[in-house]
């Protein structure tokens, strides 16, 4: 009976031995894959980064775009105005 347990028990430590090598060889995976992701989360928010900068460029150019639009429609205003008041000087 003796031989019986022994070699039942070897089995056992030789299964748990390889189940323990499994184990650490996921978690080394796990690792290797949460290296993997924090690269790539990385990589995303310099992304991110990038695309906020570039939508504050295009916003700062349309703003000046909208200033440049506001003071020609002024000016053209004006311009139409003293063509009314010149005509009307003609005329008169």
């Amino acid at each position: 009976m003796t031989a019986t347990i022994k070699a039942a028990h070897s089995t056992n430590t030789g299964g748990a031995s390889g189940s323990h090598r499994i184990k650490k060889g996921l978690r080394g995976r796990s690792e290797g894959a949460h290296i993997s992701v924090e690269s790539e989360r990385d990589l995303l928010r310099a992304k991110v980064d990038d695309i906020q900068a570039v939508m504050l460029l295009r916003a700062t150019d349309a703003a000046a775009a909208q200033a440049r639009a506001t003071e020609q429609e002024e000016a053209l205003h004006w311009s139409l105005a003293r063509l009314k008041t010149s005509d009307v000087t003609i005329e008169s």
